[in-house]
């Protein structure tokens, strides 16, 4: 299933020039920068691939400079382009400034998805480390995803099987979160905010190069089983780690490996409570189809019932099922409130 299909927004068939110091040419990506300490931000205007706006969390004539979808050499030739528009107007990065990127998801699959998520989650220490600033994820803008036990049953949510349920997962996606789903569902794409400020052009194509690196091998794993994927962290986590990050195999460190067990630990008490939630959804689907009277067709469960909690649920198909002679009574609200 493509999660076009989820999200309704579909890819852009761009056409684009090769980078040999990409990792992936064909995907795009969006890149967000903040600085600060900016004398004229009218000489951005004439910028070819960004656009720029202020923001209010910044200080001393701050601004964020958000670039175009783009992909292939534009990618190089945008950042070469920023980072020597911001030189020269005496640009300054504090620890209020962060780079964010945002991987374009719209040709992706529900299951590559599924595969991203569960991939970061193993390794984001990794990522916080290559950020620049390990503490960011203490920053309220910047909150790693395995510091926060509500997110296990949002996963649950996007682990799922149903699409609306998957969809529901995203939009309840926490905001502020270093790794983002949520722009998934307006924009196609997800974002990483976890790199400190920076002009750079090398540091941000390192930085975007380690993503392309956790994009490819959700692509080429998302056919996997999910629980292969969890169960490949106990099995080798250095191994593993050269596999998904190959040209960044030498900045292996040992102390990843209880990081990644940790987010290991936590995808797996999520995919449990994914199977559980499918099993009762499975279970309430067979009561309701044993309770209707032979012949007799009624609406199926819908997806706003879903929402439901379980015993207002309860009493939607008791009175879905209630006979009444030969006839159903639906005339009973389904939340038990008055009409």
């Amino acid at each position: 299933m493509k999660l076009s299909t989820v999200t309704g927004i579909k890819p852009n068939p761009k056409k684009y020039t090769a980078s040999s110091s990409l990792i992936l040419n064909r995907r795009y990506v969006g890149v967000e920068i903040e600085a600060e300490n900016i004398r004229d931000s009218s000489v951005f205007n004439s910028l070819n691939l960004w656009s720029v706006t202020g923001d209010g969390s910044l200080r001393n004539g701050g601004i964020e400079l958000i670039s175009d979808t783009m992909r292939g050499a534009d990618v190089e030739d945008a950042l070469l382009e920023a980072e020597r528009a911001l030189s020269k107007n005496g640009a300054e990065f504090s620890p209020r400034t962060s780079v964010h990127v945002h991987l374009d998801m719209r040709a992706a699959s529900v299951k590559e998805l599924q595969a991203l998520v569960i991939l970061y989650t193993i390794f984001e220490k990794f990522f916080f480390k290559m950020g620049g600033d390990e503490s960011r994820e203490y920053n309220n803008h910047c909150r790693a995803v395995t510091s926060i036990q509500a997110i296990q049953r949002t996963f649950a949510y996007m682990l799922m099987d149903d699409r609306q349920q998957i969809q529901y997962g995203i939009n309840l996606w926490p905001k502020y979160m270093a790794f983002n789903v949520a722009p998934v569902a307006t924009q196609g794409s997800v974002e990483f905010r976890h790199h400190v400020g920076t002009a750079q052009q090398t540091e941000i194509i390192q930085w975007i190069n380690i993503i392309f690196s956790l994009a490819r091998a959700a692509r080429r794993n998302a056919e996997q089983p999910l629980q292969e994927l969890i169960d490949q962290v106990c099995a080798g986590p250095q191994d593993l780690f050269s596999r998904i990050f190959p040209r960044f195999r030498h900045l292996w460190e040992d102390d990843l490996i209880e990081s990644m067990m940790e987010g290991a630990r936590v995808i797996q008490y999520s995919l449990g409570l994914a199977e559980l939630m499918m099993a009762e959804q499975r279970s309430q689907q067979d009561q309701l189809e044993d309770m209707v009277p032979r012949g007799l067709d009624i609406p199926d469960v819908s997806d706003e019932d879903r929402r439901i909690p379980q015993k207002a649920r309860a009493q939607l198909r008791e009175t879905r099922t209630r006979r009444i002679g030969t006839t159903v009574d639906w005339e009973v609200n389904p939340l038990g409130e008055d009409n």
